[in-house]
């Protein structure tokens, strides 16, 4: 039987952070809704298809600061992921700056307490080579540096070694609905006691082969997506990252952090009705 006294367990949400095209920063993602239709863009590299997407304006340079050595998506992670432990006032503004010899000093965690990190991803590093792949088809010696920034990039395993999280460390691999089932996983660690604090969120940046396989199914709109328009005609891809700290109430009480929302529930389903598209009677869901 289930324990309901875990499941009762309040997880507090204490810190968020966002980078999106809409904006590099939480602030700038809530003043986009109201502002106006956030601009689609070419995809950034070359490409039979022609569907637009979602680019995040920040270069990677300027997302994190980090050494070569890491793929766009940690950059954009780490970026997000940095914001959400400002709010949640675990480092200061300026805290965390950017790398010096290859190395980003992590937050001072508040000691004794344990933190987990789980990064939900549809791609992550996995399909960020293609230029190598292209290069060794046609009989080439490219140089193994995109090897080395794959070998490197597992997004938990990048996130948790520079934010210094010494509690569970998992990657949530269920394409589109992989942050909120990182979410759901963070907060069960926690009602479970298994870590006193997590991170929990997503980060993708665009991957040509993703973008070519929605393009295959005829899936990406020529119009920004508009998902709850009767109109509506596919979707827009894009890249971003999004992370919030989760905290257990003796934790955030001890820390005298205010509460932003509270992990009420989670649930996750399999629909295997249909590769691409749901039950029409939504059993799924």
């Amino acid at each position: 039987m289930p324990d309901m006294t875990q499941r009762a367990r309040p997880v507090a949400i204490t810190g968020l952070g966002l980078v999106s095209a809409a904006g590099g920063n939480l602030a700038e993602n809530l003043a986009a809704l109201a502002g106006p239709e956030v601009a689609l863009s070419p995809p950034p590299f070359d490409t039979a298809f022609t569907s637009p997407v979602f680019l995040s304006p920040l270069s990677s340079a300027e997302l994190a600061g980090l050494p070569p050595l890491y793929s766009r998506s940690v950059a954009l992670g780490l970026r997000a992921a940095r914001e959400a432990l400002v709010c949640a006032g675990v480092m200061p503004e300026d805290g965390i700056r950017g790398a010096e010899n290859g190395a980003i000093p992590t937050p001072p965690w508040p000691r004794g307490l344990r933190v987990g990190l789980a990064v939900g991803t549809s791609v992550g590093a996995a399909l960020a080579f293609f230029d190598f792949y292209k290069a060794e088809a046609a009989g080439q010696n490219p140089p193994l540096d995109d090897i080395r920034r794959y070998q490197a990039s597992n997004p938990a395993t990048a996130l948790g070694r520079l934010l210094g999280c010494a509690g569970p460390v998992q990657c949530v691999t269920t394409a589109c609905s992989s942050g909120a089932d990182a979410i759901g996983a963070a907060a069960a660690w926690i009602r479970h006691g298994l870590c006193d604090l997590a991170l929990a969120g997503g980060a993708d940046a665009l991957s040509r082969i993703t973008y070519a396989g929605f393009c295959s199914l005829r899936l990406p709109s020529a119009q920004p997506c508009r998902p709850f328009d009767a109109r509506r005609d596919g979707l827009s891809l894009g890249e971003g990252a999004g992370f919030m700290l989760l905290e257990s109430e003796a934790s955030r009480q001890g820390r005298g952090a205010p509460a932003l929302a509270f992990v009420a529930g989670y649930g996750t389903a399999t629909d295997a009705h249909h590769l691409t598209a749901p039950h029409p009677d939504g059993r799924g869901v």
